[in-house]
């Protein structure tokens, strides 16, 4: 891996390793913003493939989540470059953080990511919450009843020098 996708990859890793470790949680990697059958959908590329999947809601996990680079990247410099990254979640509340909170768990989600992030190299920038937090994707509509999960969309900002790579 190099650049951003190394980037990416490390905070995905560091999301698996510390959140959630005992949910049925599913960390995807950097999806691309496709258009099928008419709809905008995040698909993400299947691991030593050309073949790309379609990210899914999916009521069998507690918790999926997924980063989507914005399109324009900038260039600082010297090898610098400046990237907006969002980081899409949809959790089932409830399951994740049911026993001893007696609230909804929106801001246990919210402090636990930008725990995460605030580790990692990723600086937060804002955080979009329910349905608008998938607006871009035709999959989910005003009209959906998303209970249990709860969405989210971390927007971040990255650096990072084109040529990191790991061997």
């Amino acid at each position: 891996m190099i650049g951003l996708d190394l980037i990416i990859e490390t905070q995905r890793l560091s999301f698996v390793a510390n959140l959630f470790t005992t949910k049925n949680y599913t960390a995807y990697h950097r999806a691309f913003m496709n258009v099928k059958d008419g709809r905008n959908v995040p698909e993400i590329q299947v691991e030593d493939t050309t073949v790309y999947s379609e990210v899914l809601l999916d009521t069998s996990l507690d918790v999926i989540s997924f980063f989507m680079v914005r399109p324009n990247i900038e260039i600082l410099g010297g090898g610098l470059f400046k990237a907006d990254v969002d980081i899409f979640w949809a959790a089932n509340l409830d399951t994740l953080y049911g026993s001893g909170v007696s609230e909804r768990a929106v801001e246990y989600l919210h402090r636990d990511v930008s725990d995460e992030l605030q580790r990692g190299r990723f600086e937060l920038v804002n955080v979009v919450t329910g349905l608008e937090a998938f607006s871009d994707f035709g999959f989910v509509k005003i009209t959906d009843n998303m209970e249990p999960f709860y969405l989210a969309k971390f927007s971040t900002t990255v650096e990072y020098q084109y040529n990191e790579c790991i061997n």
